[in-house]
Order: structure tokens, then C-alpha cells, then sequence
């Protein structure tokens, strides 16, 4: 499959590892008031239409986060409810 990296961008404190094993997990938060859906709808929604969501991340050091974006059209069932 051809993909196209759209966008990548970097962060300068790195993510725990404790929070990067869980952060797409559904209702995962570290915020008082967060919902932990943000993270795990936008996951599903990047596969669900053949692209993907990469992060790497050394505490202390920085994360660089990358959506890869399909170059082509998707051919599958979408996903009903």
C-alpha cells in the first residue's frame, strides 16, 4: 500500500512508558477532566480507513508522533455501529 506521512511533529518532554503502553486504550486519561477517548477514536478512525497512528517516545528525551495517511482509496466493508 502507498502511504503518505501527512503529518509528523515533536514533542519535547517524553511520555512515560506506563502512559505509552496505555494511551490508546479507551477511557486511559492522565487529565482530572478528560474522557480517554480522544486518543482511541482517532486510532480507530485512521485504521478504519487503512492509515496508522505511530509514537516513540524516551522519557526525558522527547516524542515524535506519526499519522500515515493511505495514498490510496480504501476497499473493505466499513464498519456498521
Amino acid at each position: 500500500m502507498l502511504a503518505a506521512v501527512a503529518m509528523a511533529f515533536s514533542l519535547i518532554i517524553g511520555i512515560p512508558s506506563g502512559v505509552l503502553e496505555k494511551m490508546f486504550d479507551p477511557f486511559f486519561t492522565t487529565k482530572a477532566t478528560g474522557t480517554g477517548l480522544g486518543l482511541s477514536i482517532s486510532q480507530t478512525i485512521m485504521q478504519e480507513h487503512g492509515g496508522s497512528i505511530a509514537v516513540d517516545s524516551r522519557e526525558g528525551r522527547g516524542t515524535t508522533v506519526l499519522l500515515n495517511f493511505p495514498l490510496e482509496k480504501r476497499t473493505g466493508e466499513r464498519r456498521t455501529a
